[in-house]
């Protein structure tokens, strides 16, 4: 039984289909002893409490806070600025660019991003009349409330809005989501007397889009977020039925066989819908600061977009080395229907198109390129929604986060920390002359 809002066909990824480069049903058949392991350790971390992200979706409390504090930024402002980095940015980002429509603009605020300390972009930002920074609030996102792009980009932003409302004022603009008790954004929050929306505990940012990192934002735009939480319910819900015969299971069982035993190392994500190309940039930071580890362990992730990289990837996809995975996302039906006009139906080069829906064009080309793949000995799988709604992409979310921590217990990695990127913030630091 799959989701309603999500399924997977993995039809593309068997030897049997596709030849010498599936995975044979005898070799996952080998692996489901390991994946009953990590369900069970997957298990002891969620009732331990020392891993969250699992129960976000049911967080009621959390949930009617979010949409109570969004309803009374709403009513007092214009403009939303988002400042966050990485996984305090991409999932927010994605939920944005997926689910608000331009009705919806007209009666909520209009929400911007800043993640990268870019001097020329951030200067859009600040070169807004006073009177619109007057009708502004900021959102500032970092778990351990002491990221360096991140607490950059707030400390501009915030001098400019103290210019526009004065320092007095300036603190009803400012909302926080950090970490209780640690880090130089608390410890601003609590001086100034900023709003706090916390950072839910044991969920690190890459796992935390279903609580007020991602969804305080959608709230304010006007974006149904019980609704997000219901999609990602129903992989709960389904998972809790299923157990390793859950899509999300099967998914990295057969991503995990196809690294390790068929050396293809390159994962790439092709949704054929514009409005999810935000979500296989997500993916991308879930997949490679969870899975790449210890030196020798990691796909490669990479982000692609349907049908406009037919015309740029595709090319290397079917007759480039044989190292790559390919998942699409493919909408079944679109929210709008637009027909191609009969004019030139007697066209003898293009009267074929005559009639058509766009949203059927893009299905064939997905159809047609997934099959084109598993002729020529490609694997590929293909996870279906209904349409992309709240529910669709809450239900994505979900299931990515499940399939990544899964796919890490049979590497035999640690899914939750990133000693290589701390590293790299340690030298940055040091050349930036941060004091111990």
């Amino acid at each position: 039984m799959s989701s309603p809002f999500l399924r997977y066909d993995a039809s593309n990824m068997w030897s049997k289909r596709i030849g010498s480069a599936g995975v044979a049903e005898s070799a996952f058949e080998r692996l489901l002893p390991r994946l009953e392991k990590a369900k069970n350790h997957l298990e002891q971390l969620r009732t331990s409490g020392k891993q969250g992200f699992f129960d976000l979706p049911f967080e009621k409390k959390m949930t009617q806070t979010i949409e109570q504090i969004a309803r009374e930024v709403q009513k007092s402002f214009s403009y939303l600025i988002v400042i966050g980095i990485g996984g305090s940015d991409l999932g927010a980002r994605t939920l944005y660019q997926s689910l608000h429509t331009n009705k919806q603009n007209q009666h909520h605020l209009c929400v911007d991003f800043v993640n990268n300390p870019d001097p020329d972009s951030l200067g859009n930002l600040l070169d807004r009349s006073s009177d619109e920074w007057k009708k502004t609030a900021i959102h500032v996102v970092s778990k351990s409330g002491s990221t360096l792009e991140t607490m950059a980009n707030f400390l501009v932003l915030r001098e400019r809005l103290i210019r526009a409302v004065g320092v007095k004022k300036h603190a009803a603009h400012i909302f926080v989501t950090t970490d209780i008790g640690q880090g130089s954004l608390f410890e601003l929050a609590t001086e100034h007397g900023y709003f706090i929306l916390p950072h839910p505990k044991h969920v690190g940012g890459r796992f935390a889009v279903l609580s007020s990192v991602g969804l305080f934002s959608a709230a304010c735009a006007g974006i149904p977020i019980c609704r997000i939480l219901n999609g990602a319910k129903s992989i709960e819900k389904t998972y809790a039925k299923e157990g390793i015969e859950h899509d999300s299971a099967c998914f990295a069982g057969l991503h995990y066989l196809a690294y390790a035993k068929k050396h293809q190392h390159i994962h790439v994500l092709m949704p054929y819908i514009d409005r999810l190309s935000m979500f296989t940039f997500w993916y991308r930071q879930l997949w490679a600061e969870s899975l790449g580890k210890k030196y020798t362990i990691g796909p490669t992730p990479v982000a692609a977009l349907g049908a406009i990289d037919q015309h740029s990837q595709i090319q290397l996809y079917q007759d480039g080395p044989m190292d790559k995975v390919i998942t699409f996302i493919r909408c079944e039906k679109n929210t709008r229907c637009i027909s191609i006009p009969k004019t030139f139906r007697t066209h003898a080069h293009i009267g074929y198109l005559a009639g058509r829906e766009l949203g059927d064009i893009l299905r064939a080309e997905q159809e047609g390129t997934a099959e084109a793949l598993a002729n020529d000995g490609r694997p590929n799988g293909t996870l279906f929604i209904p349409s992309l709604s709240p529910e669709s992409l809450g239900a994505l979310f979900q299931f990515y986060e499940h399939a990544t921590v899964y796919l890490a217990e049979l590497f035999g990695v640690n899914a939750f920390d990133q000693p290589g990127v701390e590293a790299g913030k340690k030298e940055i630091r040091k050349r930036l002359g941060e004091k111990k």
